[in-house]
């Protein structure tokens, strides 16, 4: 068998897809020793560092430019600086604070997964089901084990499990624990041996029909 590259590992890592993109995923998914060196490279690659943006240092230079006006000039031209400032502000800012700050219930997505295209695939449940008796997901990176919590639509918790592969079955028991007509979120987290966090999954959304 002939492995994948350090070099095309480091380009799916980076989210820069081949044209053979078919070929890296069907090797990946066959071959243990290309997953490990893929989830290593996962976790030794330092983040990008976010870009900041200081609306102080605007207004102050705003000024600096103006200070040697008249006074009448200044509060001419002191609104639209402040303006512009504050359209900045919205701009840089807020987004920053959105990706860094997620609000309650949000999952924790470590950045050298969501940054670099590494993210868990779920597949089932997914939208309107007749029932739940299984979890699949696929998964880019060789994990030692998956959680998979299953939460309410109000963010409580139903179901938790961790398993060894890429897929939870369910007994009659746990999956009468979703009761038909109300809405599940669930996430699947990929373990390396000592329980740590290499990729979180987005939320999938599912409900349960009625029966007839």
């Amino acid at each position: 068998m002939t492995h994948l590259s350090d070099d095309e590992l480091a380009r799916w890592r980076d989210g820069d897809m081949p044209t053979d993109a078919a070929r890296v995923r069907s090797h990946l998914a066959s071959c243990d020793s290309c997953r490990r060196r893929l989830a290593d490279a996962v976790r030794s690659a330092p983040p990008p560092a976010p870009a900041r943006f200081h609306a102080a240092d605007f207004v102050g230079a705003g000024y600096g430019r103006y200070r040697g006006a008249s006074t009448t000039r200044w509060r001419r031209y002191r609104i639209p600086i402040l303006a512009a400032a504050a359209v900045l502000t919205v701009a840089f800012v807020l987004p920053i604070a959105r990706v860094t700050a997620p609000g309650p219930g949000t999952p924790m997505v470590p950045a050298d997964s969501t940054q670099r295209g590494m993210t868990l695939r779920l597949d089932a449940p997914s939208g309107s089901v007749a029932g739940v008796r299984e979890f699949r997901w696929q998964s880019p990176v060789a994990a030692a084990s998956y959680r998979v919590d299953v939460r309410s639509a109000s963010g409580a918790l139903v179901h938790t499990a961790t398993v060894s592969g890429e897929g939870l079955r369910l007994d009659a028991a746990t999956a009468a624990k979703f009761g038909p007509g109300a809405e599940y979120r669930w996430t699947v987290t990929a373990l390396d041996d000592h329980g740590r966090t290499l990729v979180v999954s987005e939320l999938r959304a599912f409900t349960v029909q009625n029966p007839r």
